[in-house]
């Protein structure tokens, strides 16, 4: 399980040739709540943002996101016409960050700070929520687990009652 705020700034590297080909600006996730691919930084500012589909990666390590060919980044473009939904990512587009977690009942569990992703599957498997800077001093952040089912819109997450008793302390 990864998160997604350790991937941001790792390099990218080519496995077959040692040549840095980016950094990572962001993930990239559907609405099914699946890790589509990595956003990379642009290298100027005229450059407009590339992607690797979380496919074409061999690995996500501590130090590095590994790919093996050089050529693999596409376009931010192409890499939403692979889906008929738009994208959104932690900071990027629709943004995941900020976004409030509230149940169906109408309780706020916290606003999303950072999102767990399995890397290998490719899934969310939680997020990392905050209640507000003092809260998040005094008591610490939260985890909640995804839920099986989830309602995303553009600035909130509706998940189920029982939700509630999925949180737990990040300590």
């Amino acid at each position: 399980m990864k998160r997604a705020s350790d991937v941001i700034g790792l390099p990218i590297v080519c496995v077959c040739t040692g040549n840095q080909i980016g950094v990572v600006k962001d993930i990239a996730c559907d609405p099914e709540s699946n890790v589509f691919g990595i956003i990379i930084e642009p290298k100027t500012l005229f450059n407009k943002g590339k992607a690797i589909l979380l496919e074409d990666v061999t690995a996500i390590g501590k130090d590095a996101v590994t790919v093996y060919l050089d050529n693999i980044a596409k376009s931010v473009e192409e890499m939403q016409k692979k889906t008929d939904e738009l994208l959104r990512g932690l900071y990027y587009s629709e943004k995941l960050r900020g976004i409030k977690v509230l149940t169906a009942n109408g309780v706020e569990l916290g606003i999303v700070e950072d999102v767990y992703f399995d890397e290998e599957l490719g899934t969310i498997v939680g997020y990392e929520l905050s209640e507000g800077v003092v809260a998040d001093i005094t008591e610490g952040r939260k985890y909640l687990p995804k839920p099986d089912h989830l309602t995303e819109g553009k600035d909130i997450l509706i998940v189920p009652r029982s939700a509630i008793d999925e949180v737990e302390d990040l300590g």
